[in-house]
């Protein structure tokens, strides 16, 4: 079998099981992204983050970069992450 072949029915079998949800989403869930957040300073931040909030919004996305979290690899399982 091809590689081509391969990734062609491990396509088909992933999308042929899929199955949609029963649960709904609410009608209340509703977010906004907001990439550039970290880039604000506080006073700024909360000045947007007040008028996303002002507009009903609960919900907000932004990127992290995992890099930035844990720049340096785990040294013999033990983790070393910056959250700050």
């Amino acid at each position: 079998m091809t590689l081509a072949a391969l990734a062609l029915l491990t396509l088909a079998v992933a999308a042929s099981s899929a199955q949609p949800t029963s649960i709904p989403v609410p009608a209340s869930y509703y977010g906004v992204n907001f990439q550039r957040m970290a880039n604000l300073g506080p006073a700024a931040r909360d000045v947007h983050l007040a008028k996303i909030a002002s507009l009903g919004i609960t919900q907000v996305r932004f990127n992290a970069s995992w890099a930035a979290i844990e720049p340096i690899a785990p040294k013999q399982g033990v983790h070393a992450y910056r959250w700050g």
